[in-house]
């Protein structure tokens, strides 16, 4: 921030919205407020994009505001952050696109309320090699969004979880005996598996834990 700032020159001729512009310029400041007071004193109130998920990916990992913010993570950072949802992109690199403000928000939103209506925590998002997309739960089993990339499809995302709500009483959630739902098929969801994070997911989340 204060590289950024580039303040050098005197309060009396400093122009705080040049000084602003310039910090807003970086990818992680959602708004900044410049005051000075005499007689040498600038100050720099920055507030931050609220993180809504990590995100590995070919070896990277970053995090990811609603508004397509981006952050590169060190290692303490991804630590501080670990009770965030983890979206692991195994696409390859033919299929790989970028994740779009629509699908972080649509995704956390989802996530603050799976707790409340579900009894589980989304602990992370996977992108498959075939690019089909998953929701992960504390519980260990997925719901499949199936491939996210089609028109519309993450307008879709929200009725896909109604349709999933409404298997609350027939299934238990929070002490599953299934590994899946397939939620492609609103109509007709599919049930199946055993319960239990895949090793592509719960090595992730303990490589990030690790950190």
């Amino acid at each position: 921030v204060v590289k950024a700032a580039e303040v050098s020159q005197s309060i009396f001729i400093l122009n705080g919205d040049e000084v602003a512009a310039r910090i807003r310029s970086l990818p992680w400041v959602e708004s900044v407020k410049v005051t000075t007071a005499l007689p040498a004193s600038v100050r720099i109130a920055v507030t931050e994009w609220t993180p809504m998920a990590r995100v590995i990916r070919g070896g990277a990992e970053y995090v990811l505001a609603s508004q397509g913010a981006r952050l590169r993570l060190t290692s303490s950072q991804a630590a501080s952050l670990g009770n965030l949802p983890l979206l692991l992109d195994l696409r390859p690199r033919s299929l790989q696109t970028a994740v779009s403000p629509q699908l972080i928000s649509v995704l956390g939103s989802a996530a603050a309320r799976f707790p409340s209506v579900f009894g589980v925590h989304v602990v992370a998002y996977e992108w498959d090699q075939t690019g089909t997309f998953s929701l992960w739960t504390s519980a260990g089993w997925e719901a499949v969004l199936g491939d996210i990339g089609t028109p519309g499809a993450i307008t879709a995302i929200p009725g896909q979880l109604s349709a999933l709500s409404v298997l609350r009483n027939p299934l238990d959630f929070a002490h599953p005996t299934f590994g899946y739902i397939d939620l492609e098929d609103t109509s007709a969801p599919s049930v199946g598996g055993t319960p239990g994070l895949p090793s592509q997911v719960s090595s992730a989340l303990l490589s990030t834990f690790a950190h």
